[in-house]
């Protein structure tokens, strides 16, 4: 049984809602980026206890988006039933760190994860493809299934599956990386900054 303490108040939670992003990991571990670290508990728990608002429910800022999205990814519903959306909670979490205004945000997040986490050298393309993906999947640009054919196997379906699992897979990985890099650091906020070198 999964526990939440809100409040000083215990409360228990159906493990059947309770999803930990394990495929995701392993796909970051098997491509060798992004990093994936051991952390202790104790210390992402501290970490995740000095949140600004955290004794709210809602954390303020980039951070505190980024957190409340993987939340959704750890306690949504099934990947089944919700095409596109672990895709869409991983992708907010990013671009709420990464992102800032409303142009270039892939490019962004291309260039800023990179000075975070280490180079990708062969993963670019793969972040590519994620965001292209995500970004097709939002405008209105990919041939959708119907949600009741989501379990039939028909090429198109298969591959449309195939396309989505792997760029949910990677951005759900480059989220938790990323977070994972903030614990190690012990900040709460990063903010990025272009500098000339001569």
């Amino acid at each position: 049984m999964t526990a939440l303490i809100n409040d000083g108040v215990y409360h228990e939670l159906n493990s059947v809602f309770v999803r930990y992003p394990q495929d995701a990991v392993e796909f970051a571990i098997d491509k060798s980026w992004p990093p994936i670290r051991d952390i202790p508990i104790s210390t992402a728990w501290e970490w995740f206890r000095e949140l600004p608002g955290i004794e709210t429910g809602i954390t303020p800022g980039p951070t505190g988006r980024a957190v409340a999205a993987l939340t959704h990814l750890i306690f949504g519903d099934s990947a089944i039933s919700n095409l596109g959306g672990n895709l869409i909670w991983a992708a907010l979490g990013l671009e709420a760190i990464y992102g800032r205004g409303s142009v270039g945000i892939g490019e962004q997040l291309r260039e800023k994860s990179e000075l975070l986490l280490g180079k990708y050298d062969g993963m670019k393309r793969q972040l590519n493809n994620a965001y292209n993906f995500r970004s097709r999947f939002l405008h209105g640009d990919l041939n959708l299934p119907f949600q009741y054919m989501q379990n039939i196997e028909v090429d198109q379906i298969v591959n449309f599956h195939s396309e989505d699992d792997e760029a949910t897979l990677f951005m759900e990985a480059l989220l938790i990386s990323t977070l994972q890099e903030l614990v190690i650091r012990k900040i709460h906020d990063i903010s990025f900054s272009y500098t000339i070198s001569t």
